[in-house]
C-alpha cells in the first residue's frame, strides 16, 4: 500500500482510535499536513489528548492495556508475551509514537493486516462521507479485519449494504437505480427523434407504439420480415457476379448496331432504378389518397363513379390519364394537400415514364436481335453478322440482361435491408446499454435484503407494515420507485409502521423544501413535509413545480391530492414531526 499523507493519517485513526476516519477529519488534517500548518507528530499528539482518546482507553489504561489494545486495532491480534515485554518494559516511547514504531517493526503478516484495515478504513470513510458517519459504524468496519481478502470482502459488503451502525442501508445502490432509470429516460429523449425516423423509414407508424423500446422492436422485426429468409447476401453477391459474366459475354456477341441498343437499354435500366428509389413512399401515397377518398366532388358528374376509388385516381394521373390530370387539377388545386399530391404524383410519373424507356429499348433490342440476317458496315466494309439469339430461349443478350438485373435488384433490396437490420440492431443494443443497467442496479437493490436485519422495500402503492417475515429487530428501507408516475390517489403511499431505523430513500435527484407547498422552486425537483393528523406526509414532485395545487386540509392539515397532476404523498401513519430527519435525499425516523 502507498504510504501517502492519507494513508498515515487513515492509520492513526485505525490505531489510537480503533476506528475509520470521518471524511471531514481526515480532509481536515491531510490539508494541515499539506500546507505545513501542522505534522503527522503533531496529529498523532492530538489524538492520544483528545477526549475520544481519553474515552476510549481511559485515562488510567496501564501500558499493557495500551498495547494490547493498539495491537489488536492495528493487527487484529494480542502481542506475544516478549512482545508485550519489550514494549512495556524497554521500549517505552510516548503512547503518541506506539503506532509509528509498531509499524516499523511489524511482520509481513501483520503489514497485510494493516494494510487491509486500512484499505476497508478508506472504503467507509469515502462511502459514508460525513453525513452518514457514525463512530460505533466506524470502529464495526473494520473490527474484524485481518491478512486474508475474506475478511475484507465481508467487511465492504457490510459498507455496501448500509447495516452498519448510521448508515442507510442500500442507499448507495437505490440511488444508482434512479440514476440508471434516469439514463434511460434521457437516453429515449435524445435519440426519439432518430428512432422515429427510422420507423417511419420502414413504413411504420411511431404513435403506432406505446414505447421507446415497442417502437425499436417492431422496427428490428419489420426489416427482418423485408429481408425475408432468402439467400445470403453473400450469395446473392455471387449470382450478381455470375449474371453480370453472362451479360457482358452475351455483349460482346453482339453487332454493333445491336450493342448500340444494349447501352441504350442499360441506361433505361440506370434510370429506372433511380426513378424508383426517389418515387414516393407507401405513406405518402397512403396519405393522398386519403385526401382523395374526403375530396372527390358531387361536380365530377359522370366522373365521379370513375374516379371515386382514389387508388384508381392515383393510378390514372401518374399514368398520364387526360381526363385524371384535368379533374384533378380543376377541382384539386385549392385543396390543402395538393401541393403534397402534385410532388408525390411528380416523383411516380417520372418512374412510370422509366419504366416505358425501360420497355421500350428492351423492344428495340429485341427487335433488332431477332432480325433474320444483320448487314451493317464496319469499318467502311460491308459484312453480314449472325443474329443474336432471340430472346425467349434464355440464352440471347437480352434474356441474360434480364437476369442480370434480376439479380442486380434483389442484392440492392438485400444491402438495404442489411442496412435497415444493422441500424435496428444498433439502436436496440445502444438501448439495451442503458436498460440492462437498470435491471443490474434492481438486482443489486433486490438483493440488499439482509435477514433480521434489513427490509428494503419498493414503495408501489400498496400499504406496508414494514414487519416482513424476518426476525426482529429489523431496519426498513423503503425507496420510491418512479419520481414520474403520474400522481393520483391510487398512486400515493401509506406507509403504517415507519419506526426507528426506518428510511425512505426518495434519490438523489430531489431538493427538500422546507418551506410551504406554495413556496416552490420551478427549476428544481423538490419534496416538502407536511404535518398532519393523519402523521408526517411526504409530498413529491413528479415534475418541476413551481407553486403547488396539493391543499392540505385547513383543520386536520391532511393533504388532499385528488386535484393535482404533479406530485404524489407518502403518509407516514402515526409519525410526528420531532421524529423525522432529513439529509441527501434520505428521510429518517430518529
Amino acid at each position: 500500500m502507498a504510504t501517502t499523507t492519507a494513508t498515515q493519517i487513515q492509520q492513526l485513526y485505525v490505531g489510537l482510535l480503533g476506528r475509520a476516519a470521518d471524511q471531514g477529519g481526515l480532509n481536515w488534517w491531510v490539508e494541515e499536513v499539506t500546507t505545513g500548518g501542522r505534522t503527522l507528530e503533531d496529529i498523532r499528539a492530538s489524538f492520544v489528548t483528545s477526549t475520544e482518546y481519553t474515552t476510549t482507553y481511559g485515562a488510567a489504561t496501564t501500558r499493557t492495556d495500551l498495547v494490547t489494545a493498539i495491537y489488536s486495532n492495528l493487527f487484529e491480534r494480542t502481542p506475544s508475551a516478549d512482545e508485550l515485554a519489550y514494549w512495556v518494559s524497554t521500549d517505552t516511547r510516548p503512547a503518541d509514537q506506539l503506532v509509528t514504531a509498531f509499524l516499523e517493526f511489524a511482520s509481513t503478516a501483520d503489514q497485510a493486516v494493516i494494510n487491509n484495515k486500512t484499505f476497508v478504513a478508506q472504503t467507509y470513510t469515502d462511502t459514508v462521507g460525513d453525513t452518514n458517519f457514525n463512530a460505533a459504524g466506524a470502529a464495526a468496519a473494520i473490527a474484524n479485519v485481518d491478512g486474508t481478502p475474506a475478511s475484507v470482502a465481508t467487511a465492504i459488503a457490510a459498507i455496501s449494504n448500509g447495516t452498519l451502525d448510521g448508515q442507510v442501508p442500500g442507499v448507495n445502490a437505490i440511488n444508482a437505480l434512479a440514476s440508471a432509470q434516469t439514463e434511460v429516460t434521457a437516453f429515449e429523449e435524445a435519440n426519439q427523434a432518430a428512432a422515429d425516423a427510422f420507423v417511419t423509414k420502414l413504413g411504420l407508424d411511431p404513435e403506432d407504439y406505446a414505447t421507446y423500446e415497442d417502437a425499436l422492436v417492431a422496427a428490428a422485426k419489420k426489416a427482418d420480415t423485408v429481408r425475408g429468409s432468402g439467400d445470403s447476401t453473400a450469395v446473392l453477391i455471387a449470382k450478381a457476379g455470375d449474371e453480370a459474366k453472362a451479360t457482358a459475354a452475351a455483349y460482346a456477341d453482339l453487332t454493333i448496331t445491336a450493342k448500340a441498343q444494349a447501352d441504350k437499354l442499360v441506361s433505361a435500366i440506370a434510370a429506372e432504378a433511380t426513378a424508383k428509389a426517389a418515387g414516393a413512399t407507401a405513406v405518402q401515397k397512403a396519405a393522398v389518397e386519403a385526401g382523395l377518398k374526403t375530396d372527390v366532388p358531387a361536380s365530377f358528374g359522370d366522373s365521379r363513379d370513375k374516379y371515386a376509388d382514389a387508388a384508381a385516381v392515383y393510378s390514372a394521373y401518374v399514368l398520364g390519364d387526360a381526363d385524371a390530370r384535368k379533374l384533378i387539377d380543376a377541382y384539386f388545386k385549392d385543396s390543402a394537400y395538393y401541393s403534397t399530391f402534385k410532388a408525390t404524383v411528380t416523383k411516380d410519373a417520372a418512374y412510370a415514364d422509366a419504366l416505358k424507356a425501360t420497355a421500350a429499348a428492351k423492344d428495340a433490342l429485341d427487335s433488332d436481335t431477332k432480325a433474320s440476317v444483320i448487314v451493317e458496315k464496319v469499318n467502311g466494309i460491308t459484312v453480314v453478322a449472325a443474329k443474336d439469339t432471340a430472346v425467349g430461349t434464355g440464352n440471347g443478350y437480352l434474356a441474360k440482361q434480364a437476369l442480370k438485373t434480376t439479380a442486380d435488384k434483389n442484392l440492392a433490396a438485400a444491402t438495404k435491408a442489411d442496412a435497415d437490420i444493422a441500424t435496428a440492431k444498433a439502436l436496440q443494443d445502444a438501448y439495451a446499454v442503458k436498460t440492462d443497467a437498470v435491471d443490474s442496479a434492481q438486482k443489486a437493490v433486490d438483493a440488499l435484503k439482509v435477514a433480521g436485519s434489513v427490509d428494503v422495500i419498493k414503495l408501489d402503492g400498496t400499504s406496508k407494515a414494514g414487519t416482513g417475515t424476518e426476525a426482529a429487530p429489523i431496519k426498513d428501507v423503503f425507496y420510491f420507485a418512479d419520481k414520474s408516475v403520474a400522481a393520483d390517489p391510487t398512486k400515493d403511499f401509506s406507509i403504517t409502521s415507519f419506526a426507528a431505523g426506518d428510511n425512505i430513500v426518495l434519490g438523489n435527484g430531489y431538493t427538500f423544501n422546507n418551506g410551504a407547498l406554495s413556496a416552490g422552486d420551478n427549476n428544481k425537483l423538490e419534496f416538502f413535509l407536511v404535518k398532519s393528523d393523519a402523521g408526517v406526509q411526504i409530498v413529491l414532485e413528479t415534475a418541476n413545480y413551481g407553486s403547488s395545487d396539493v391543499k392540505a386540509n385547513a383543520t386536520t392539515g391532511v393533504i388532499d391530492n385528488t386535484v393535482a397532476d404533479h406530485a404524489t404523498v407518502i403518509t407516514l401513519t402515526g409519525v410526528t414531526a420531532e421524529h423525522v430527519s432529513v439529509a441527501n435525499g434520505v428521510v429518517s425516523y430518529v
